[in-house]
């Protein structure tokens, strides 16, 4: 039974997508999200093949059915209508350049004036390392199809990145959007992908619960066999507990060689307000260290392949999966572990938050509590240092459960 104007119009979402089919292989897909996509089914040399002819309401019944019938004049012929379409897009390069790549390069443009500078470059590595391997060359009007776009969006899913996967959307879908602003398109084909990808899940923040099992992952992290930055950086983050985009984004020239700390400027941090990290001494020898792999480098932390970057935002939590530690432990688990076990120490709920760069919630707090308590911190730094070297060095002393809870100290 064919469809008629009535049923594609009154087409509701579902939990799941589903097809309303209108004959000869034409159906229409309608997505979880209620987007409306043209497809049609069809055989070539005996093997199935499907191409996105449109989407609903910019291509009607009507028009769907004939870009159908212009399609099956190409099937007959043994000629796939996407190869003949893709043929097309390329002619259209030539009088105007849709290529993503450049499209993407405009919008990032326009936003750049709003945003701060590790933001942008944060943006941009993104795209670079995640989607315009798969689609840079492909012109925007090419990208209509939903699905295709899910599948690279998954990718950082698959890793366990959930946080990248959801960035990389927001990204993807403010580029298409600035496309149909600029008339290159008439939807925003990842508009349909709303609750396709994973939500942000707790276990992206997983953390060892139980004393006894930090050893083995100081162990482990300390003798990854893998790229020596990486080992580093995770050593780092144990020992500092910073949030993993600040760990990514960290200069040489945040360094205070003589007070032996870190000035973190605003624009690296979340809660956009600076702070002063104490260098403990195991610190400092991991620091020497990297300098001999990156000292060339801006980053302390920059891709191998080009020191100009940052590390992607996924390598240490790849690293953590490589080691067995997938669901276990994350990048951003470490400051869980450490806010945990410092407060089990015994120390000061103030000194512990300001160390975490929380923000504090209470308006009139905030405006007066201005202390950074840098004595108090440098002795709490130095002493979680070497409660992790202690772990590390002997594992037959770690009490199994609990921590032992000692005076408060500061």
């Amino acid at each position: 039974m064919s469809l008629s104007d009535f049923a594609v119009k009154k087409a509701k979402p579902k939990d799941k997508g589903y097809k309303l089919f209108d004959g000869e292989g034409l159906y229409l897909w309608v997505t979880p999200a209620g987007g409306k996509h043209w497809r049609l089914k069809y055989r070539i040399k005996g093997k199935e093949s499907l191409f996105s002819i449109g989407s609903y309401p910019d291509d009607t019944l009507a028009q769907a059915r004939v870009k159908k019938a212009e399609a099956k004049k190409l099937i007959k012929q043994g000629i796939h209508p996407l190869d003949d379409k893709k043929k097309q897009e390329l002619r259209d390069i030539a009088q105007d350049d849709n290529r993503f790549i450049l499209v993407a390069g405009r919008w990032f443009i326009s936003k750049l004036s709003k945003w701060k500078e590790h933001h942008a470059e944060d943006i941009w590595f993104s795209l670079e390392n995640h989607i315009f391997p798969y689609i840079e060359n492909t012109p925007i009007t090419a990208l209509d199809e939903p699905l295709e776009i899910l599948e690279i969006l998954k990718k950082p899913e698959e890793l366990g990145s959930y946080e990248l996967s959801k960035k990389l959307h927001q990204r993807l879908s403010a580029i298409f959007a600035f496309a149909v602003l600029e008339g290159r398109i008439k939807h925003n084909p990842v508009v349909d992908l709303k609750g396709l990808l994973k939500t942000h899940k707790k276990e992206n923040y997983a953390h060892l619960k139980e004393v006894d099992e930090l050893p083995r992952l100081i162990s482990d992290i300390r003798n990854y066999s893998g790229s020596p930055i990486t080992r580093i950086a995770m050593e780092l983050s144990f020992y500092w507990f910073l949030r993993p985009g600040t760990i990514r984004m960290l200069e040489w020239k945040f360094i205070d060689e003589e007070r032996n700390i870190l000035n973190l400027p605003p624009e690296v941090m979340k809660m956009n307000q600076p702070l002063i990290v104490p260098i403990a001494k195991q610190a400092i020898n991991l620091i020497k260290e990297l300098h001999q792999f990156n000292g060339h480098s801006k980053y302390m932390f920059c891709q191998s392949h080009d020191p100009k970057k940052y590390m992607s935002e996924n390598t240490v939590n790849q690293a953590l999966k490589r080691m067995g530690y997938t669901g276990k432990q994350t990048a951003h688990g470490f400051r869980h572990i450490a806010s945990t076990h410092l407060n089990e120490m015994g120390y000061r709920f103030d000194l512990i938050e300001k160390q975490m760069a929380h923000g504090e919630k209470d308006e009139v707090r905030a405006a007066y509590n201005k202390a950074e308590w840098i004595p108090e911190r440098t002795e709490m730094m130095q002493t979680w240092a070497n409660y992790i070297d202690s772990l590390a060095d002997d594992q037959n002393n770690v009490v199994t459960g609990k921590f032992k809870t000692t005076k408060a100290r500061a």
